[in-house]
């Protein structure tokens, strides 16, 4: 039954202080505004957590409940000793591990990856590592409920951890609504900010050891010693990096290419809008993702979206994300990719069929779903029936 007009709604306090990262933060962007829309289907309001002047910036912020003004930055101490404790509150929800293990308050909580417990040689540091377990475990032993943006993700939990599938529900990340390809104004003012031309490849990574990253540039040092039109031509955009990545690429780069070559790779760390990154996307001959593991995986969905051939590496996780619309590669061995590569700048009948399967395959993921996902399992853990939508 739908809550009566008399009784108390539920609150539920969300931790959005990463609104404005990458990776999480694109996660509370796409959730949150389909959250905010389905509040009062279910009795439940919304009280955000994180810098007022960051958050009012955000009109369904603004319009979907409370903001309480909190600037204790996220993974540190103090926040585990001073998150707030709000006494009119039913349930927090906190779209990260490091949920406070002095809170004791019912609490939902996303966990994106555990890539440190998973391969720990990608994290040498000990303590780093004892932290992370610790943490995660505290958050999914206690908390009521556990969202994953994968099966992969829910899998590895239930195994490091003993958990029943059934505290874990999965939520998977989805391209925005809007995002659509730009205008040819924008394409061509972002081909000339990068200095780009075709044809090139794109990926959109940090740089990590998992990311794998030293593998795409040996791939392109392959495809650029081939004495075809294609090599003599083809660049490599490397975008979303942080500026510390630029060091440490370039120094790989110095020794695995020659000036000519290196001069064909470009670094981007600049901030890109959504319209500017599709318009990466859609210069694009494919999107290359070598990474050997990802918590899902969403620059494989938004090139799907877009229309972009996508390139992924044959491992459980991006087989999970991908489905049919991606060509898979050994992200051990350059000359598989070299070669998938090659077939797509040649074949374009092939590239149209590889784009099919990946606009077949975004069936799957969809923000609004994964809201009414969340939503629904709060209101199951806090006896709140939900009410059908028309």
């Amino acid at each position: 039954m739908p809550p009566s007009s008399s009784s108390r709604k539920r609150l539920i306090a969300w931790d959005v202080r990463m609104i404005e990262h990458t990776g999480i933060g694109t996660y509370l962007r796409g959730v949150l505004p389909h959250l905010v829309a389905l509040r009062h289907e279910c009795g439940i309001d919304f009280v955000f957590i994180g810098p007022r002047d960051k958050l009012e910036k955000y009109q369904f912020l603004r319009v979907g409940g409370r903001i309480v003004d909190y600037r204790i930055p996220i993974y540190s101490l103090r926040e585990q000793l001073l998150f707030p404790r709000l006494s009119d509150v039913d349930a927090y929800h906190f779209p990260h591990y490091n949920v406070p293990v002095t809170l004791r308050r019912p609490f939902f909580v996303t966990i994106h990856d555990i890539i440190p417990l998973v391969r720990p040689e990608y994290r040498t540091q000990r303590f780093y590592r004892t932290a992370v377990r610790l943490l995660v475990g505290h958050g999914v032993r206690y908390a009521r409920k556990i969202f994953v943006p994968s099966l992969w993700v829910r899998e590895e939990l239930v195994r490091q951890f003993s958990l029943s599938n059934d505290k874990i529900e999965v939520t998977p990340y989805a391209p925005p609504h809007d995002f659509a390809p730009p205008d040819r104004q924008t394409i061509d003012a972002v081909m000339r900010r990068f200095r780009l031309t075709q044809p090139y490849i794109l990926c959109i990574s940090l740089h990590k050891p998992h990311k794998n990253l030293l593998f795409l540039l040996k791939v392109f040092s392959l495809l650029t010693e081939a004495h075809s039109n294609f090599g003599r031509r083809v660049k490599l955009v490397l975008a979303g990096l942080r500026p510390k990545d630029v060091a440490p690429l370039s120094a790989a780069m110095s020794h695995l290419l020659s000036p000519d070559k290196r001069d064909r790779i470009v670094l981007i760390t600049d901030y890109l809008s959504s319209a500017e990154l599709a318009a990466l996307y859609v210069g694009a001959l494919a999107l290359v993702t070598p990474s050997l593991l990802e918590g899902f995986g969403l620059p494989i969905v938004e090139a799907q979206k877009l229309g972009i051939p996508v390139c992924a590496p044959d491992l459980p996780w991006a087989h999970d994300t991908a489905g049919q619309g991606a060509l898979f590669f050994s992200p051990h061995q350059p000359e598989s990719l070299v070669n998938l590569l090659k077939q797509l700048e040649s074949d374009k009948n092939f590239r149209q069929t590889l784009t099919k399967h990946g606009h077949a395959n975004l069936a799957r993921y969809d923000w609004e779903e994964t809201a009414r996902r969340l939503m629904n399992a709060y209101c199951s853990v806090l006896s709140n029936p939900m009410r059908k939508s028309a």
